[in-house]
């Protein structure tokens, strides 16, 4: 189609489409990348995109890191913020994308009341 994506998400919220477990997301991530690898291609990788910060930090988060070869591509620590976002949780993302030499972002919030009274 004539672009290459420079990023790659391996899923959107898992925790709601009920995709496995961070290990799942991990193994795809890895064969992914592998695959890009020998066609020459070199995408970011995007993970784990959780709606729920305890959920980016528990099991998802535990599962993904322990998968051989993962830390090869991955380097953006993704996460939606409608729930669990506390100043605790946040910190906790940021010390763990340091430790795993990645990035860290935000990708998804909204909060009616804030839309309702910003537009009114």
């Amino acid at each position: 189609y004539g672009f290459v994506p420079n990023a790659v998400e391996v899923i959107l919220e898992p925790d709601v489409a009920k995709f496995g477990n961070g290990v799942l997301v991990g193994e795809c991530m890895v064969a992914a990348g592998k695959r890009l690898d020998k066609m020459n291609y070199h995408p970011d990788f995007i993970a784990c995109s959780n709606t729920n910060l305890f959920n980016a930090l528990g099991r998802w988060y535990t599962e993904l890191t322990s998968v051989p070869g993962v830390s090869d591509y991955w380097s953006e620590y993704s996460f939606h913020a409608y729930a669990g976002r506390t100043d605790d949780n946040l910190i906790q993302i940021a010390t763990n994308a340091k430790l795993n030499n990645v990035t860290s972002s935000m990708l998804e919030w909204w909060d009616i009341d804030l839309i309702i009274y910003t537009s009114a």
